[in-house]
Protein backbone atom coordinates (compact mmCIF):
# COMPACT_ATOMS: atom_id res chain seq x y z
CA UNK A 1 0.00 0.00 0.00
CA UNK A 2 2.69 2.49 0.70
CA UNK A 3 4.58 1.66 -2.41
CA UNK A 4 1.67 2.37 -4.15
CA UNK A 5 0.82 5.91 -2.54
CA UNK A 6 4.49 6.78 -3.46
CA UNK A 7 4.48 5.84 -7.04
CA UNK A 8 1.04 7.55 -6.99
CA UNK A 9 2.33 10.49 -5.54
CA UNK A 10 5.68 10.71 -7.93
CA UNK A 11 3.65 10.50 -10.88
CA UNK A 12 1.42 13.07 -9.40
CA UNK A 13 4.56 15.19 -8.86
CA UNK A 14 5.75 14.59 -12.31
CA UNK A 15 2.74 15.49 -13.96
CA UNK A 16 2.27 18.58 -12.46
CA UNK A 17 6.11 19.39 -13.34
CA UNK A 18 5.05 18.64 -17.48
CA UNK A 19 1.88 20.40 -16.98
CA UNK A 20 3.44 23.41 -15.27
CA UNK A 21 6.41 23.68 -17.84
CA UNK A 22 3.91 23.49 -20.72
CA UNK A 23 1.41 26.16 -19.60
CA UNK A 24 4.73 28.35 -19.02
CA UNK A 25 6.33 27.40 -22.70
CA UNK A 26 3.17 28.56 -24.41
CA UNK A 27 3.24 31.31 -27.34
CA UNK A 28 -0.07 32.68 -26.40
CA UNK A 29 0.22 34.10 -23.20
CA UNK A 30 -3.10 35.44 -22.31
CA UNK A 31 -5.04 34.18 -19.47
CA UNK A 32 -8.56 34.30 -18.57
CA UNK A 33 -8.81 33.96 -14.71
CA UNK A 34 -12.24 33.79 -13.31
CA UNK A 35 -12.56 35.07 -9.74
CA UNK A 36 -10.01 37.34 -9.78
CA UNK A 37 -11.07 40.08 -7.79
CA UNK A 38 -9.76 38.14 -4.66
CA UNK A 39 -7.95 34.98 -2.61
CA UNK A 40 -7.24 32.30 -5.05
CA UNK A 41 -8.13 33.86 -8.31
CA UNK A 42 -6.11 37.23 -6.77
CA UNK A 43 -3.05 34.95 -6.55
CA UNK A 44 -3.16 32.90 -9.66
CA UNK A 45 -3.93 36.66 -11.81
CA UNK A 46 -0.78 37.67 -10.19
CA UNK A 47 1.12 34.54 -10.52
CA UNK A 48 1.10 34.41 -13.83
CA UNK A 49 0.91 38.37 -14.54
CA UNK A 50 4.64 37.87 -12.83
CA UNK A 51 5.28 35.13 -15.52
CA UNK A 52 4.77 37.36 -18.40
CA UNK A 53 1.20 36.46 -19.19
CA UNK A 54 -1.75 39.04 -20.60
CA UNK A 55 -4.69 38.64 -18.25
CA UNK A 56 -8.28 38.57 -18.38
CA UNK A 57 -9.82 39.40 -15.21
CA UNK A 58 -13.26 38.31 -14.60
CA UNK A 59 -15.71 39.29 -11.88
CA UNK A 60 -18.77 39.15 -11.16
CA UNK A 61 -19.61 41.50 -8.33
CA UNK A 62 -17.23 43.54 -7.00
CA UNK A 63 -15.67 45.57 -9.86
CA UNK A 64 -13.21 48.24 -7.46
CA UNK A 65 -11.90 44.59 -6.57
CA UNK A 66 -11.21 43.93 -9.91
CA UNK A 67 -9.94 47.48 -10.74
CA UNK A 68 -7.45 46.91 -7.57
CA UNK A 69 -6.32 43.33 -9.51
CA UNK A 70 -5.93 45.47 -12.83
CA UNK A 71 -3.74 48.32 -11.35
CA UNK A 72 -1.19 45.52 -9.75
CA UNK A 73 -0.41 43.76 -12.82
CA UNK A 74 -0.05 46.82 -14.88
CA UNK A 75 2.67 47.71 -12.72
CA UNK A 76 4.17 43.85 -13.86
CA UNK A 77 4.62 45.23 -17.19
CA UNK A 78 1.38 43.69 -18.98
CA UNK A 79 -1.81 44.12 -20.25
CA UNK A 80 -5.01 43.38 -18.23
CA UNK A 81 -9.12 43.67 -19.24
CA UNK A 82 -11.43 43.16 -17.35
CA UNK A 83 -14.77 41.45 -18.19
CA UNK A 84 -17.70 41.38 -15.25
CA UNK A 85 -20.06 38.42 -16.24
CA UNK A 86 -21.52 36.15 -14.02
CA UNK A 87 -19.94 32.69 -15.91
CA UNK A 88 -22.70 30.72 -14.33
CA UNK A 89 -25.30 32.66 -16.15
CA UNK A 90 -25.07 31.18 -20.18
CA UNK A 91 -27.67 34.46 -21.48
CA UNK A 92 -24.85 36.82 -19.53
CA UNK A 93 -22.04 35.11 -21.18
CA UNK A 94 -23.32 35.25 -24.38
CA UNK A 95 -24.31 38.80 -24.31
Amino acid sequence: MKLAESINGKLANALRKLQKEFFLTQKIRTALITGSGRNIGKGIALRLAASGFNIVLNGSQNRDACDAVASEIRSLGVEVAIEMCNIGDREKVLN
